[in-house]
């Protein structure tokens, strides 16, 4: 982190111990910021700008003053990392959102393994980095093509199940022009993590689950109809 970063570094962590002071005093925080704010707001703006090491550097001091916090502060960073992915992809703006989604559905640890290298700024940088290169190795890249896989309409109509618990009774239901469409929402929910069942069912075809919704998916991203 050069010199003026590490200004940006003190000044924000000088506007949270103001924040705590005023809590503590029981005066009004400007914008009704949370403790975390001002160090989640710099290392935003390090995501902006490209500046991966920044990033895990002002973590990796936030976490030696504040430990208790470091919990709540280093999934936000990993959401900000995909964005960053997102900034960084060699592909068009309208299919970033599908590829990030097909990468992740053949890396399932993903998150588990960057939230180990955030521990080390230089394991941080180093690791991201990697895995931007893994998603645009995907760009044109061979991917495995299981028997079977075709057997499914990409094109046909679709439903999406989002339950609570582990029956459908109840379930949230959304339906897609595309069994495409559909299974790359079932992809993007299943990361949210929100539900304990994410099932598609597609027209002639009936119900799917993962792990092969997943697979189906990269089938047909890496297969695109001519």
């Amino acid at each position: 982190m050069d010199t003026a970063d590490q200004e940006r570094l003190a000044a924000a962590f000088a506007t949270m111990a103001t924040n705590v002071n005023l809590r503590l005093a029981n005066k009004p925080v400007p914008g009704n910021a949370g403790t975390s704010d001002p160090i989640l707001g710099l290392i935003h703006e390090f995501a902006s700008e490209g500046k991966v090491r920044a990033m895990g550097e002002a973590f990796h001091e936030f976490k030696r003053r504040h430990s208790s916090n470091a919990s709540f502060v280093a999934p936000k960073i990993l959401g900000m990392i995909t964005e960053y992915w997102r900034r960084q992809s060699a592909l068009p703006s309208a299919e970033k959102t599908k590829h990030l989604a097909l990468w992740e559905s053949l890396h399932p640890d993903w998150a588990a393994e960057l939230a180990h290298a955030l521990q080390t700024p230089s394991a941080f940088e180093a690791t991201v980095e990697q895995m931007l290169r893994e998603q645009n190795g995907l760009i044109g890249g061979p991917v495995p093509v299981m028997a079977g896989y075709a057997d499914v309409d990409r094109n046909a109509f679709a439903k999406l199940y989002l339950g609570s618990g582990d029956q459908l009774s109840g379930s949230e239901e959304q339906e897609f022009e595309t069994a495409f469409d559909a299974c790359a929402a079932a992809i993007a929910a299943q990361d949210e993590g929100k539900y304990q069942k994410v099932r598609v069912w597609v027209e002639d075809a009936g119900f799917i689950d993962f792990p092969l919704i997943g697979d189906y998916y990269t089938y047909w991203v890496a297969n695109p109809e001519p």
